[in-house]
């Protein structure tokens, strides 16, 4: 006949199988955690690496829209006078050159829009920094609609200039642009001084100031996001 089960050795049996559970859980969850901790630092690694290419595209084509925008400018002012003498028809094809040679601002955001989709960014354990992260996308896309309208008012004006006869031989006198080609017709110094010309050129003036707020803008969120990823390194 069997020896009769004591309460305290139910007890015991049972302390040991709730204690295999507990330390089942405990294992699993230390492995989640792992998990978890692995993938933080893979996201704050991706994001990174995003927004270092993203400073890099930032700072060429912040330098080339303040430098279309100074040739612009420089541009109205030559034709302010009247009209531009002979002397100075390179200077104006050079100016003309510079202020639509454009730079575009393509932000490589693949690892924060994935991150954004699948509802993931609380993986980086910042809040604040998620917020900023979460709004950046629509500070390219303030950017992206000048540059848009800025390469529609680009096509208008050469179709203007097509409708007038005019082209221009146009080379850049900086050695670091290095490059030059010719469109048939007159040179732009002819017409420089015109108020229909110069309403172009004003309205490009104008685009480059747009384009150039937001990339402020988008330099100063940067600056935020790229010392808040450094501290999570």
């Amino acid at each position: 006949m069997p020896e009769q089960r004591t309460w305290r050795s139910i007890l015991i049996e049972a302390g040991v199988i709730v204690g295999s559970i507990l330390l089942a859980f405990a294992i699993d969850a230390g492995w989640d955690a792992r998990g978890e901790a692995s993938r933080r630092r893979a996201v704050i690694d991706g994001l990174v690496s995003d927004f270092a290419a993203v400073r890099a595209d930032l700072d060429r084509v912040a330098g080339f829209h303040a430098e279309n925008r100074a040739a612009a400018a420089g541009l109205m002012e030559l034709g302010s006078r009247g009209p531009v003498p002979d002397a100075a028809a390179h200077l104006a094809d050079s100016l003309f050159a510079a202020a639509v040679l454009g730079g575009s601002f393509d932000a490589p955001l693949g690892t924060l829009q994935s991150l954004i989709n699948a509802g993931d960014l609380d993986l980086i354990g910042d809040p604040e920094l998620a917020a900023m992260l979460t709004s950046f996308p629509g500070l390219v896309s303030d950017l992206d609609r000048e540059q848009a309208w800025m390469r529609e008012l680009m096509l208008e004006m050469y179709r203007y200039l097509a409708s007038i006869g005019v082209g221009a031989e146009m080379g850049l006198s900086d050695p670091y642009w290095d490059l030059s080609w010719e469109i048939p017709g007159g040179s732009i110094h002819g017409i420089a001084h015109t108020p229909g010309f110069r309403t172009w050129i004003g309205g490009l003036w104008q685009v480059y100031g747009n384009t150039t707020e937001d990339l402020r803008a988008i330099d100063a969120s940067l600056t935020v996001i790229e010392a808040s990823l450094a501290a999570l390194r």
